[in-house]
């Protein structure tokens, strides 16, 4: 008994558990995306000819994210790469900070649009197992941040700073001029 208790304390039990969990899950999708079956069932022909104000929320999103081909199988590459960087212990790291913005638009999209009860606390399930793993990381995450901080090797957090801000800065300020005078 006191070595089933000690096996089920360790840290790695859960983070193994949590980077297959949401490899499998997101592999699932993902190769669903790259091959076009997503989003392609939801719109059926005898809706084709209905205004937009018929179509429930369900069959708007699903037929908005599925109305060009190159932008679910992107989609799909941008949840299959982090999924397969989870499978393995060296990758992991680096598939659950690639894997977080798509978490957190799956968990986006299904509130804001109001989508199925099950898929939106299914896409809480995903974040909160995306945050575990990155949680168990978290000493790689604060020897990050110290580094980005100025606490550690690298000395021009400032200059690159400023470079991003101007950068970020001057883009705004474009599209904001052409959307005002066009």
């Amino acid at each position: 008994m006191a070595r089933l208790l000690s096996f089920l304390a360790k840290r790695d039990l859960y983070y193994a558990l949590a980077r297959y969990t949401l490899s499998a899950i997101m592999l699932r999708y993902a190769v669903m995306k790259v091959l076009g079956m997503q989003f392609a069932t939801v719109l059926p022909f005898s809706s084709w000819g209905q205004s937009l104000g018929q179509l429930s929320g369900y069959q708007l999103t699903w037929g908005f994210l599925g109305h060009s081909y190159w932008l679910q199988v992107l989609l799909g590459w941008l949840e299959l790469v982090p999924a397969c960087l989870l499978l393995f212990r060296r990758s992991a790291f680096a598939g659950a900070i690639l894997m977080l913005p798509m978490t957190i638009g799956v968990l986006l999209v299904n509130y804001s649009m109001d989508l199925w009860s099950n898929t939106k606390q299914f896409s809480v399930v995903l974040l909160a197992l995306n945050l575990l793993i990155l949680a168990l990381e978290r000493k790689r995450i604060t020897a990050i941040l110290s580094i980005i901080k100025g606490k550690g090797k690298y000395k021009y957090v400032i200059p690159e700073l400023i470079i991003a801000l101007l950068l970020v800065g001057s883009a705004v300020y474009k599209k904001a001029i052409k959307t005002t005078y066009h």
